[in-house]
């Protein structure tokens, strides 16, 4: 992960990348990624812009099979909830 910067305007509070380094080199590097993450089977999990991916990495090719998209979440948002009654009291 590098910080590139931090409070873009009209943008993020820390910009970011991350990069996979296989052997010493960079396989590929992701620009403005927010998340990045390796999942337990090896598999790099990345998030960015609000859309989640994973990309099989093989320790000596590099990516294998391009990016998957597993989920776009770009058009959901938040909404107020009341709490349940057991949240709110010690």
């Amino acid at each position: 992960m590098r910080l590139r910067g931090i409070k873009q305007v009209d943008g993020p509070w820390y910009v970011v990348d991350h990069a996979v380094v296989i052997n010493g080199s960079d396989a590929e590097v992701y620009p403005g990624s927010d998340w990045a993450e390796w999942d337990t089977n090896g598999d790099l999990l990345l998030a960015r812009d609000g859309v989640l991916f994973r990309a099989p990495i093989d320790t000596r090719a590099g990516i294998v099979g391009g990016h998957r998209q597993l989920i776009d979440l770009r058009g959901e948002t938040f909404a107020p909830m009341r709490p349940p009654p057991e949240a709110t009291r010690w």
